[in-house]
């Protein structure tokens, strides 16, 4: 394809090629990713509610489920990361995107260190009381690095159709359209 690029050998284009997968997704990036944001998401707010309602009869449990959700997206994230090098590898894509495809994919992976630091920590040892406004520190600061990375991700996605399957490449007759648009309302 003339302007688009490859980054993958062999052996994983042939793999693409073979794989089990939804028709319309390229790769498993983009599911697993979002398991992944929803699983620190879901430990970050629980977290949050236990710094504003430490007293609440509540608390243990929305700690403890925190905790849950947060190693849950370290064990996603293994997942995620590997995804995310092989949609790197793989998906053809213009020439413009490849810069921001490495911006991305460099923001994705310091942001999964931290992650995976966070989770190491909760997991040897669960922050007392003192030191959980230091934990929750550091996630805000992770949790801002991953709105920042999701948000480079969209931009992949939207600005440039990375990763996207348009009509024609998929092989819809798009010659039929019966619906007429009103583009001038009176609303």
């Amino acid at each position: 394809m003339l302007g688009l690029q490859n980054h993958g050998s062999e052996w994983y284009i042939n793999l693409y090629k073979k794989r089990i997968m939804i028709n319309i997704l390229p790769n498993w990036h983009p599911i697993l990713v979002h398991f992944t944001i929803a699983l620190y998401t879901t430990s970050f707010l629980l977290y949050c509610f236990v710094l504003i309602y430490p007293e609440k009869s509540w608390t243990r449990p929305c700690l403890t489920t925190a905790y849950v959700n947060l190693w849950l997206g370290g064990i996603f994230t293994i997942l995620t990361v590997i995804a995310g090098f092989y949609a790197f590898s793989t998906i053809d894509h213009p020439k413009v995107a490849h810069e921001p495809m490495q911006i991305h994919r460099n923001w994705a992976l310091v942001n999964a260190f931290i992650w995976w630091g966070l989770a190491l920590w909760a997991a040897i040892k669960r922050p007392e009381k003192n030191l959980r406004i230091v934990f929750f520190f550091f996630l805000i600061v992770a949790m801002s690095m991953l709105t920042i990375t999701g948000l480079k991700g969209g931009e992949l996605v939207y600005r440039y159709g990375v990763g996207v399957k348009t009509i024609d490449k998929i092989g819809i007759d798009d010659n039929h359209h019966h619906h007429k648009h009103n583009t001038h309302s009176n609303h």
